[in-house]
């Protein structure tokens, strides 16, 4: 009797050696997350300056009084993507909307540093990524139109975008300036 028993001890741990290596042995897949790489919507708006006081209905882009407006159908925004590589992009409104589309992954991983400005001018320094921006001298009329510049500059995580919209704010960038 006494054989039994180491046999049936035998068994039983022969049996729970089993179980315990198929339990161990259970294949989990991780789920892999989905990255949303959807073309991404750009909203350029402008918002001024507190106290800015300045009327912008005579620029090309659709700007009312209070300073809310519209872009006009092919009007162009440059866009700096700062990253590696840095890009210099010319986005014009073409039906509605800003061509040619981004996706996500154009704006690199991580945090992008993304400069939007308008007007885009011959001037613009597209192939050194650096802004350059002809200011007239003579500041009437159509001087001081063409002086403009309408600057927005955002960090942002295309990561945790919620949706696939990005507003840029654009500022005056030249309204303080004094030419003597």
């Amino acid at each position: 009797m006494g054989n039994n028993i180491v046999s049936a001890m035998r068994a039983f741990a022969a049996a729970a050696a089993v179980l315990l290596f198929i339990s161990a042995c259970t294949k989990t897949e991780e789920p892999v997350p989905v990255q949303d790489d959807g073309l991404i919507e750009l909203a350029f708006t402008k918002s001024g300056f507190a106290g800015d006081t300045q009327v912008s209905t005579s620029m090309k882009a659709d700007i009312s009084d209070d300073g809310n407006g519209n872009f006009a159908e092919g009007d162009k925004v440059g866009l700096y993507i700062y990253g590696s590589p840095s890009r210099h992009i010319v986005l014009t409104l073409e039906n509605g909307k800003w061509t040619p589309s981004l996706k996500k992954s154009d704006l690199g991983s991580g945090t992008a540093r993304l400069s939007a400005y308008y007007p885009v001018s011959e001037a613009s320094g597209i192939e050194s990524n650096m802004h350059l921006h002809k200011v007239d001298a003579d500041q009437s009329g159509d001087g001081y139109l063409e002086s403009d510049l309408l600057w927005s500059h955002l960090d942002i995580d295309p990561g945790s975008l919620s949706g696939n919209r990005i507003e840029f704010p654009f500022r005056h960038a030249m309204h303080r300036l004094v030419i003597n």
